[in-house]
């Protein structure tokens, strides 16, 4: 689900609301990227006083910031764009296997790539575990 889908920032909308704390950024009327681990969600942010599940939703059962979080994660999942960020990062760190074998300035970095079958097979075995 994008970060912009209008169920997601209803969600948003509510946590903002029940809790009274403002970890997503907002310019212009557009919310930042969602993203963190659960350590970036503090648990001393507890629901607000009075409130009810009208305005909370299922937010009333979880007392503090943290495990909201981890009640909307299991809802809408991680975002797109840290799935994208850490795909980028994967990709990366293959592309730079293949060119840390160079080592003396040779422009062919496929070289006598096929002599090393350890190379060849871990290269393939992460290529397909990145596809996992």
């Amino acid at each position: 689900m994008p970060e912009n889908d209008p169920q997601r920032m209803a969600e948003i909308d509510v946590i903002s609301k029940c809790y009274n704390y403002t970890i997503f950024g907002s310019k212009n009327g557009n919310y930042y990227v969602i993203s963190g681990s659960d350590a970036d969600w503090p648990s001393s942010v507890y629901l607000q006083a009075n409130m009810t599940s009208i305005d909370c939703g299922e937010y009333i059962h979880h007392q503090d910031l943290s495990s909201a979080f981890k009640s909307y994660k299991s809802s809408y999942g991680n975002t797109s764009h840290m799935t994208m960020m850490f795909n980028i990062f994967v990709f990366y760190t293959l592309f730079n296997q293949i060119n840390s074998r160079v080592i003396n300035d040779e422009f062919n970095i496929f070289y006598n790539i096929s002599k090393n079958l350890f190379f060849i097979l871990i290269s393939i075995v992460k290529w397909v575990f990145k596809q996992c």
